[in-house]
């Protein structure tokens, strides 16, 4: 696959260390990680295999085709795009940013990742390059658990019986307002090691 942006002929780069993922284009389709590199414009200059992989493309240049002539968005909130460009502009490295992603399809990509500028001469900005993980999986998973979380403490709060949870350990972690009126004690005297006192 051919690179937009030739690694050694239009640009020069402040500091060789700076254009390190450049120099690992030889090994970019081998892994699960997509490697994106993003215009100062705003269009997608290039992508790997598994950042079209993540996104539901078949091809990097059927994402760059899509993206790059508007027919689909790219980022869910576009708030999550600001937010992240206005980091990169402030401190020149964002890690470990997560953004929502549409894919192909219109189904959502969650991805975690570091993106930072590349900078030319006299430290211009050229593109912003970053490496993102597919984290979808890993965000439904948590999103199942809160709701479940979520519907036990409803159950549990609106239940005519006292019921109570505890740890591992005996400590109690969580007691239901009946449980309280059960015993005759507060909420603060029930949790951790208090219900012992009763």
């Amino acid at each position: 696959m051919r690179s937009l942006i030739p690694p050694n002929e239009n640009l020069k780069v402040d500091h060789p260390a700076r254009y390190s993922i450049l120099k690992a284009e030889t090994n970019e389709d081998r892994g699960t990680e997509g490697i994106f590199r993003i215009g100062i414009d705003g269009k997608i200059l290039w992508v790997n295999l598994a950042m079209a992989g993540i996104l539901g493309y078949s091809s990097p240049d059927d994402l760059i085709e899509c993206y790059n002539n508007r027919k689909y968005l790219l980022f869910v909130d576009p708030t999550e795009r600001s937010s992240l460009a206005s980091a990169i502009i402030r401190r020149r490295r964002v890690s470990a940013f997560e953004c929502r992603l549409y894919r192909g399809t219109g189904s959502v990509a969650w991805v975690r990742g570091t993106a930072r500028p590349m900078l030319g001469a006299h430290r211009r900005s050229l593109f912003v390059e970053g490496v993102v993980s597919d984290i979808t999986e890993q965000k439904q998973v948590e999103i199942a658990l809160r709701e479940s979380e979520e519907r036990f403490r409803i159950l549990a709060s609106h239940a005519p019986v006292g019921i109570f949870q505890e740890d591992r350990n005996g400590i109690r972690t969580y007691v239901n307002e009946r449980w309280c009126h059960i015993t005759g004690s507060t909420l603060e005297t029930a949790m951790g090691w208090g219900w012992l006192r009763l």
